[in-house]
């Protein structure tokens, strides 16, 4: 039920999203995507963005001449069509179950996005098992919603936290797929 509501919400606000909260998303790439997950990215083939969007990080990414491609995932159709008309690659489905094989991405970010979730362990286990050995994952999620046994949770799938960054609202990883 909630990710109907989820999606309905942000089917409704696509068309005026990038204009609200751009400015926003921006200022947590740039606590998040250091100079030394750059490089990360710059070496990638291919990203996924859980929770994509209206593809905000794609255009970021490239700006930053970043050439892997991304795929964007996101549970909105009418966020992804915005998407998609910046060039990104997408596919309409549900971050609990990613519809991708094992070890298939060298980096994947989530911006805001896990919190609307309903269990961080399914949603960390199906990102650890699209994520190759030794891969990046990266990600947001608002303060309100945060408790320290997301620490836990990572350390059992197999993820070493790098950094961790105060993103206002959201408090931000960096981590490293064991």
């Amino acid at each position: 039920m909630k990710k109907q509501f989820i999606k309905k919400s942000y089917d409704a606000s696509a068309e005026f999203y990038d204009k609200r909260y751009k400015e926003l998303q921006e200022t947590k790439y740039k606590k998040l995507i250091t100079p030394l997950v750059i490089e990360k990215l710059k070496k990638a083939q291919l990203v996924l963005d859980i929770g994509a969007g209206t593809g905000l990080l794609h255009e970021y990414l490239e700006k930053r001449g970043i050439d892997a491609t991304i795929t964007g995932i996101d549970i909105s159709h009418n966020m992804l069509k915005i998407a998609q008309e910046k060039g990104q690659e997408n596919i309409t489905g549900d971050a609990d179950f990613l519809p991708f094989k094992k070890e298939s991405f060298d980096v994947v970010v989530s911006f805001t996005t896990l919190q609307n979730l309903p269990s961080f362990e399914l949603i960390f286990k199906e990102i650890k098992r699209v994520l190759k050995h030794e891969g990046l994952f990266i990600f947001s999620i608002l303060r309100k919603n945060f408790d320290n046994s997301i620490f836990d949770i990572l350390s059992t799938q197999g993820f070493m936290i790098i950094s961790e960054h105060d993103c206002g609202e959201d408090i931000g990883f960096v981590c490293l797929a064991a």
